[in-house]
């Protein structure tokens, strides 16, 4: 008979430990997997069960936040009756800043020599040269009590400033 060594593993032992190590590397990762993949349908469930609510913007969400309290312009005189009247011009906006109430709209004339795209708060105009536009929405609908910057893409000029008090 032959006698056994005692000095370490024999082949099979060797090949058996082999398999069990990437074996159990197997089974690990696989479990690992699982994990991750219910982890994820968990979130997607969860995700799809939460019931998806909109609310009506409040007041003071809708409205478009001043830019400032207090205009730039020297000079912003108040303007009387139901629509406020600005130009844009080939130099600068006539008047510079205008006072508005929250229940007037707004004409603006362009004097500029192509047409110009106005906007205010949420809203926008496209006025060709020489015409009126209108924002016929009272001021108080959609602008914050403040002075806004009306912007332009005109390329001289600029536009005036708004003052909602």
């Amino acid at each position: 008979m032959k006698k056994l060594s005692r000095s370490g593993f024999g082949a099979i032992e060797a090949i058996l430990f082999i398999v069990l190590f990437i074996g159990l590397g197997v089974v690990g990762y696989s479990v690992y997997q699982t994990n991750q993949d219910n982890k994820q349908a968990d979130t997607t469930k969860a995700a799809a069960s939460q019931k998806t609510t909109t609310s009506k913007p409040t007041a003071s969400e809708s409205k478009a936040p001043a830019d400032s309290q207090a205009p730039a312009a020297s000079s912003c005189e108040p303007q009387a009756g139901t629509q406020a009247s600005v130009s844009i011009n080939i130099d600068v906006p006539s008047p510079r800043c205008v006072q508005v109430s929250a229940s007037q709209t707004l004409a603006i004339k362009n004097n500029d020599s192509q047409t110009v795209t106005v906007t205010l708060g949420s809203k926008a105009v496209t006025i060709a040269a020489g015409q009126t536009g209108t924002i016929a929405e009272q001021f108080g609908n959609y602008l914050e009590v403040g002075v806004h910057d009306m912007t332009t893409n005109a390329p001289s000029g600029g536009a005036p400033e708004i003052w909602l008090k």
